[in-house]
């Protein structure tokens, strides 16, 4: 993410293994769901330290959220670091925030989380993440999406993005769409653009500082 440190997000990844490798070999020790009403926010903010994300858009006129807890059969540490993960809400004005606490990413023997996120079409979402891989679908309002290390995958209607914005620090990013693919990748700050002539409402912009972004527009 673009307020933390470069050298801070690459000792993470180095350190942590994220998204399903983190939870291969574990059984579910916890799942919860809450329902929450956007009421008149037209935003929604996520944030979350570290795990797996998926963001689904288009979903009746909710926001429902779902999260599940991995952890190995004998960690009893983690177990119990599972039953204090709690997801926290609150409004300001026009922006409905999230926040998923109680995980952590220094921390050995931590639950492997993974939250599903289902949202009403137009409400645009920003999310801001640490450790992890994220996968985007069908969002119909603006996406802002800052991810420290991991994966992010992406697909909507291209009819639906006006323009697309992707900047990653160390890593690959790719654009599949109507008029081809791009790819773009190094070792320091590499960006991708792309806009539709043809309308589109939404606006995409998505910053990863170590990691891989693939978007398709299909």
């Amino acid at each position: 993410m673009r307020r933390h440190l470069l050298l801070t997000v690459v000792a993470l990844a180095v350190a942590l293994p994220v998204g399903s490798a983190a939870a291969r070999g574990r059984e579910t020790v916890r799942t919860f769901t809450r329902t929450l009403s956007p009421g008149d926010a037209d935003r929604l903010r996520l944030e979350f330290k570290v795990g797996e994300l998926r963001v689904e858009g288009g979903r009746g006129s909710q926001v429902r959220v779902t999260l599940t807890l991995r952890c190995d059969r004998d960690e009893r540490d983690c177990r119990e670091r599972a039953e204090q993960v709690e997801l926290r809400d609150r409004r300001r004005g026009d922006l409905l925030e999230l926040e998923v606490k109680g995980a952590s990413v220094i921390l050995g023997g931590e639950p492997a989380i993974e939250a599903l996120v289902e949202v009403p079409a137009g409400l645009a979402v920003q999310i801001d993440m640490g450790v992890g891989s994220v996968e985007v679908t069908n969002v119909g309002g603006d996406l802002d999406l800052e991810l420290g290390v991991g994966q992010v995958e992406i697909s909507a209607a291209q009819s639906a993005v006006r323009a697309l914005r992707l900047a990653v620090g160390i890593g690959e990013a790719e654009l599949s769409h109507h008029g081809g693919n791009t790819r773009v990748s190094g070792l320091i700050g590499r960006r991708l653009s792309w806009n539709n002539d043809s309308g589109g409402r939404a606006r995409y912009e998505v910053h990863c500082g170590v990691g891989q972004v693939n978007v398709r527009l299909r």
